[in-house]
């Protein structure tokens, strides 16, 4: 899958397409001397609102514990914040990355 990356100001930006359309999009917050990878709450906020639109939105358990997790009501996109990245992906793009992972798993286990 292509991705495309854009670096302006403080941010860098990864956008995955899947088919010709965008599937994830990646927000890295790039500290200067006087900044910190945290992203504030109006910055999440903007993020959300410009990537979920008019979509409503919950935030959802951590798996494994980690980060904050957003889902939209009709689960088309999943948001994660964790360890100074921002990601949206499509319900698809999910649905594949599980897919993969299973399929590395259920590899790592032939033979036993």
């Amino acid at each position: 899958m292509p991705t495309v990356i854009f670096r302006k100001e403080k941010w860098s930006v990864s956008v995955t397409f899947f088919q010709g359309k965008a599937d994830s999009i990646s927000y890295i917050k790039i500290p200067d001397q006087d900044d910190r990878f945290a992203f504030t709450e109006n910055e999440v906020e903007a993020f959300m609102k410009s990537n979920f639109g008019e979509r409503d939105y919950n935030s959802v358990p951590a798996p494994r514990g980690k980060g904050q997790h957003w889902l939209t009501k009709d689960n088309q996109i999943f948001s994660t914040l964790y360890d100074g990245v921002l990601i949206f992906r499509t319900r698809a793009a999910v649905e594949r990355s599980v897919a993969a992972d299973k399929a590395k798993a259920d590899q790592s286990l032939k033979g036993f």
